[in-house]
């Protein structure tokens, strides 16, 4: 239970001794010098070389966020301007997977060459583990495809949004059991899949479904480096290898796993991986600049198909993911036994201006992060406040959103429920 959850009337600022409100279940916060607007982070689990690595995600995140912010209020969603830092990263995804392909080919030769000489079967080996581990990496399927002959609707939507947007028609949408949605290109043929959260979906105004399918999209067209196979498999070569050798801890308190030398052997390995995560995060650090414009982007973008009023509305409903997290503990505390979709539609009504205003400070006293894909939707709501409003070129009309509520009942309970059964599974690991 919140500790703010039977708490009513005011409480005085800590700090200035205003008259704070307090909204039960919420967290009280001064709108007069900002106490309590942004939680204190827990880094007591970090490591020292983990709080340095926050210390520069956040504080170039804010210098990056703010240049590129500028920069997004003057050019708007025409072409992205050359970036020395993308160039370069995409330089370095092209290192990274060179070097695995001339691994594999050299221990493929070596390998041929065993037959002469037995000794160079054991470098081959070697080589072509290394190389497996470098292999190209392709996203993973989603969980359930909606079929285009079952939900209509949902395809035409999709259909008119990308002939709007000038963007090549979606192969397929997906749904899955979180409060968020996603476009990639799946397989070696790069076919584009929308993936839809169904309680973010549920939640969304007619105009917002189409804002949605709009910013989706709009990543077919808006320049982002992470919908490339070649710079995606790269960026996840790396931080798959990252996780693969770098130990969990230096030390094992456990005495019965020989102390010193289980030491002695993570210490190797993370001296091994710190180049390897070094790599990661500098390709991370390259790259995010172009994804965060990116996201710009397909939101301007997505503006101009479904108005700017419906845009601003799917952008404000994100800002509940706290309280979709919070009916997930929720529903568990009763056992599983209800309905997270109309739990959350009911929650969502009952969150208070006041608590979405502290929401928005937060995220703009915190900036955006680098290791952020997205800016800070604060940001992204006030870019588009701050150009000209926008009609909406693709109207869902009365008809076409009752098809969709239509269609969203039939997508099957055990993707709705995904996300809630993840997470009680995770309480009792």
């Amino acid at each position: 239970m919140s500790p703010y959850e039977e708490s009513t009337g005011h409480v005085s600022c800590p700090d200035c001794g205003a008259d704070v409100p307090v909204d039960p279940g919420y967290r009280p916060w001064c709108g007069k010098c900002g106490w309590n607007v942004v939680p204190l982070r827990d880094e007591s689990r970090l490591t020292a070389y983990g709080r340095i690595l926050e210390r520069v995600a956040t504080t170039s995140g804010r210098r990056f966020g703010a240049t590129l912010f500028a920069e997004m209020k003057a050019v708007g969603a025409g072409p992205a301007p050359r970036s020395g830092l993308a160039l370069l990263g995409w330089a370095t995804a092209a290192l990274v997977n060179a070097f695995g392909l001339a691994v594999a080919a050299s221990g493929l030769a070596l390998f041929g060459y065993g037959f002469v000489s037995a000794l160079a079967f054991a470098p081959a080996l070697v080589l072509l583990a290394l190389a497996w581990g470098f292999r190209p990496r392709l996203p993973e399927k989603p969980i359930w495809i909606a079929p285009r002959e079952q939900f209509p609707g949902l395809y035409q939507l999709a259909d008119q949004v990308a002939n709007a947007l000038g963007a090549p028609p979606v192969h397929a949408i997906a749904f899955d059991g979180d409060y968020n949605a996603s476009f990639r290109k799946l397989g070696w043929r790069g076919r584009s899949v929308v993936t839809i959260g169904v309680p973010l979906f549920a939640v969304l105004a007619p105009q917002e479904r189409v804002a949605l399918f709009g910013h989706e999209l709009g990543h077919g067209v808006s320049g982002d480096p992470m919908r490339s196979l070649f710079v995606w498999s790269a960026v996840n070569i790396l931080a798959e290898l990252t996780d693969v050798l770098r130990p969990q801890s230096i030390w094992d308190p456990d005495p019965r796993i020989g102390g010193l030398v289980t030491a002695a052997w993570n210490l190797l390995m993370a001296g091994i991986s710190l180049p390897v995560e070094w790599a990661a995060f500098g390709l991370f650090f390259l790259l995010r600049t172009s994804q965060q414009r990116a996201e710009y982007r397909a939101d301007l973008l997505a503006a101009g198909v479904a108005g700017t009023e419906g845009m601003v509305g799917f952008l404000d409903r994100l800002h509940f993911g706290g309280t979709f997290q919070f009916t997930l503990e929720r529903v568990a505390a009763l056992g599983g036994k209800g309905d997270v979709v109309k739990e959350l539609r009911r929650r969502i009504g009952e969150v208070p201006a006041r608590e979405l205003e502290r929401i928005r400070r937060m995220e703009r006293a915190e900036g955006s992060r680098l290791d952020d894909s997205h800016p800070a939707t604060v940001f992204r709501l006030e870019l588009l406040e701050a150009r000209p409003a926008t009609t909406a070129k693709v109207v869902l009309s009365e008809e076409a959103a009752g098809w969709l509520e239509c269609e969203l009942a039939m997508v099957p309970e055990h993707v709705k429920r995904r996300q809630l059964e993840a997470y009680m599974r995770s309480l009792y690991q």
